[in-house]
């Protein structure tokens, strides 16, 4: 299941969809989520939706770095939150082997913890 967490892209959304219009929300959304690697996905392509939703210049092409250059001038972000973004995606996208659970978890609780910032 992983490795269709990695398949997921950004896609060309302007603005987040409905369900995660709020925090409350997009917790009451992943809480129905029954597996971490699905869960995963969701948090990954909510925070893709959210940086993207602004600017709309993020591109499935794109490389990890692209993306952390992309919104760390779009969003104001310092250096280091940018380069946090950048090894999220990385692990998600581009990990050369499937985490263990503990990784898995600590990897949603950061990406969680970076949307509540946008989602409050």
């Amino acid at each position: 299941m992983f490795r269709s967490v990695q398949e997921s892209e950004i896609r060309e959304y302007r603005f987040p969809s409905p369900e995660t219009d709020s925090y409350g929300a997009f917790l009451r959304r992943l809480a129905r989520i029954e597996t971490t690697d699905a869960k995963i996905g969701y948090a990954y392509r909510t925070l893709c939706r959210i940086y993207n939703g602004d600017s709309g210049n993020l591109k499935k092409s794109d490389t990890p770095r692209e993306v952390e250059n992309k919104i760390t001038s779009v969003h104001q972000l310092s250096a280091d939150e940018g380069r946090e973004v950048r090894e999220i995606i990385e692990k998600v996208k581009f990990a050369d082997r499937i985490p263990d659970e503990g990784e898995k978890q600590r990897l949603l609780g950061e990406i969680c913890r970076i949307i509540s910032g946008y989602l409050l």
